[in-house]
């Protein structure tokens, strides 16, 4: 399978999980981490749906060790910025926003968005 393949069902993923069908998006996310490379994004995903989905410990866990791996990756630093605002856990929340450039658009955004719950 082709790079922008599995790009392309790592965002049907997210969008499955968007339009709450997270069964479907887990399954993709699921398939997609079975690659030898894994999908980056389908990991991330599947952090994604646990967040969502209450499952906080899970989702923060994933995401953590995904940071290990790529500590510059700011779109999972704005993925756990949401996890932690959702759980006011306002300090971690604000310290790992803090961490994010404004030059990461996407991730800024998402991270003063999910900031603006607490």
């Amino acid at each position: 399978m082709q790079q922008e393949d599995k790009a392309l069902l790592a965002s049907l993923g997210f969008a499955a999980c968007l339009k709450g069908r997270l069964d479907l998006g887990v399954k993709l996310f699921e398939d997609l981490t079975k690659f030898d490379p894994p999908v980056k994004a389908a990991a991330a995903g599947l952090a994604f749906a646990k967040i969502i989905t209450d499952q906080f410990e899970e989702g923060e866990q994933m995401l953590l060790d995904q940071l290990k791996a790529d500590p510059e990756n700011y779109d999972l630093k704005g993925m756990l910025v949401l996890a932690y605002a959702l759980q006011k856990k306002e300090q971690e929340a604000r310290e790992t926003a803090a961490s994010i450039p404004a030059e990461a658009e996407s991730a800024a955004a998402l991270s003063a968005q999910a900031l603006s719950l607490l």
